[in-house]
């Protein structure tokens, strides 16, 4: 091997290693809820209509959340829009807030709610508020777990650092990267 060749294989093992590493952040769901249940098991019944606020509190377990799932549909027409905020609960203040139109939800699938990365968020207690300004006849509806209990099914969504994507991801690439490289000896001859 010359030397040209050997800086060109060090430079695309690096940009390998670099690339597979930032892709290597990916996100991860928490349930709230007992997952002994699945999702054809809830029960839409929670009602988010004007002066009806959505209101769960819960435990963060790990940092940087993304976002909240929440299991909404509608009653009525799929007209309006939700607002939702969530709150460190030691401080009060608002995180993060957002909003969705009902239209985009699915009866039965997990509506995804985007906050702005909440960092140190491990170990502290957060509020995630839903309100909508429909009538009762057009309310969001929240969707709880069948044995009596009220808990609705909410996820938490964080993002996290995983060693097995960037290992997988690097090893995909260095197998394309050798790939063609036989290809390319193969067919210059």
């Amino acid at each position: 091997m010359n030397k040209k060749t050997v800086i060109r294989l060090i430079i695309a093992l690096m940009l390998i290693a670099v690339g597979s590493y930032f892709y290597a952040y990916v996100k991860r769901d928490t349930a709230l809820y007992d997952t002994e249940y699945t999702r054809s098991q809830m029960v839409p019944s929670i009602g988010i209509y004007s002066g009806h606020d959505f209101i769960y509190e819960f435990d963060s377990d790990s940092d940087n959340i993304t976002g909240m799932k929440l299991m909404l549909s509608y009653s009525g027409q799929k007209t309006g829009s939700i607002e939702y905020s969530l709150t460190d609960c030691s401080t009060g203040s608002e995180v993060s807030s957002g909003s969705l139109k009902l239209s985009r939800f699915k009866s039965g699938k997990f509506s995804f709610l985007d906050t702005k990365t909440v960092k140190d968020s491990a170990g502290k207690r957060y509020r995630l508020t839903v309100s909508c300004g429909n009538s009762e006849e057009n309310a969001a509806v929240a969707a709880v777990l069948p044995d009596g209990s009220g808990i609705a099914a909410v996820c938490c969504t964080y993002r996290v650092w995983d060693l097995q994507t960037m290992l997988i991801s690097a090893f995909l690439a260095l197998y394309l990267v050798v790939f063609i490289a036989v290809l390319v000896k193969i067919f210059r001859r």
